[in-house]
């Protein structure tokens, strides 16, 4: 905004502006003043550059966004805490007591929940992503009678950074553009976001009929959401019968609006295995390109994942039916992936497929693309 103020055209200004029968010479009396002058209005002008900016969420800094939202009653996502299960092996008729807790790599988690006589769930101790383990073997910190190893075996819940500042002006921005109230779509994009271990969501509409609601999930692994982060999220919704399918109990309990049938789902994770043939350049092999073939085709599968849920789509999502909002696995795209990874030459055309099919796959609504196998043939 004022980038073409700064010192030196300041002080050009200013003498322009003066006679020309007075010295004007670096070091003159005039030339001091108002080199002293030039570099005060330079911080002026900066000063108000960021006041400017400030006043408006879409370029103001975290502090001043953060106060911007307060009027709508928003504040960042805080940093969450990962949930774990461990299968433990002790003695005969040992039990571990809720509370106890272990470690990992300096990473301190808590024992929160018994599952049965082997398996227990622990929560990190430590708020973000740090605690997000799918494996490792647990250690107490102090000494458990009867007690012989404990390994981590699945994540349940993933925890969760502080929300970023873009993301947050983002959802800012969109909050006041929709108006969320009432449990319109995005009331229900917002709550469910807000939950913690819940990566984004999808929200279907009627899909019973009037008052139906369904709403799909991923974790914030941008993966497919374990069965404890779904009741998690419906019991915060609209809790329910254990019964199949599940009937509506204690009706206008949760956030949802007393009268919705709610039902909350994960997304389907479709396993992808992807085949070519490759031409190398001079002494390249797959061998060699393997880990950044891999590492390139879960990279893409992630992208996709980030843009299947209704909160970067929420325009879309009003005007398609939710059989039209789907992941579509492109061979051009892979292609290109390919293509791109230095020692490969280029790949034969026609050779790539994905689950045998030399066709683009779309996923169905609510399923997202899981990469699992890379093949040169």
């Amino acid at each position: 905004m004022f980038e073409d103020k700064d010192y030196l055209a300041i002080l050009e200004e200013m003498m322009n502006e003066t006679r020309n029968d007075v010295d004007k010479s670096e070091g003159s009396l005039l030339w001091e003043s108002l080199a002293a002058a030039a570099n005060e209005f330079e911080v002026v002008y900066k000063d108000l550059e960021e006041t400017i900016n400030n006043a408006f969420i879409t370029t103001a800094d975290r502090e001043h966004l953060i106060k911007h939202a307060d009027t709508y009653n928003l504040v960042p996502y805080s940093a969450t805490y990962a949930v774990v299960q461990a299968d433990f092996v002790c003695d005969e008729g040992v039990e571990i007591e809720i509370g106890s807790r272990f470690t990992y790599n300096q990473i301190f988690y808590t024992v929160i929940e018994k599952i049965s006589n082997v398996k227990y769930n622990l929560r990190c101790e430590q708020a973000g992503t740090i605690g997000n383990r799918t494996f490792g073997q647990l250690l107490p910190v102090f000494s458990l009678q009867g007690f012989r190893s404990a390994n981590i075996t699945a994540l349940l819940i993933p925890g969760e950074e502080v929300e970023e500042t873009e993301t947050f002006r983002q959802r800012v921005i969109q909050s006041i553009a929709g108006e969320a109230f009432g449990g319109n779509a995005l009331d229900y994009i917002e709550e469910v976001n807000a939950i913690a271990g819940v990566g984004d969501c999808k929200i279907i509409r009627c899909p019973r009929g009037e008052g139906s609601v369904d709403v799909i999930i991923i974790d914030s692994n941008f993966g497919v959401a374990s069965e404890e982060l779904v009741e998690q999220v419906q019991n915060a919704l609209r809790p329910l019968d254990v019964t199949e399918p599940p009937e509506i109990d204690n009706c206008g309990t949760g956030i949802v609006p007393i009268g919705h049938d709610t039902i909350v789902k994960s997304a389907k994770g479709v396993d992808l295995k992807i085949n070519f043939q490759l031409d190398f350049e001079p002494e390249f092999s797959y061998r060699d390109v393997k880990d950044e073939v891999e590492k390139q085709f879960k990279a893409y599968c992630t992208d996709l994942i980030k843009t299947w849920g209704d909160t970067n789509n929420y325009q879309e999502s009003i005007e398609k039916n939710y059989n039209e909002r789907f992941i579509s696995i492109q061979i051009n795209k892979l292609g290109s992936i390919l293509f791109d990874i230095p020692g490969i030459h280029d790949y034969v055309q026609g050779s790539i497929s994905i689950n045998g099919s030399k066709e683009d796959l779309d996923l169905k609504f609510d399923e997202i693309p899981i990469f699992k196998e890379a093949i040169n043939e």
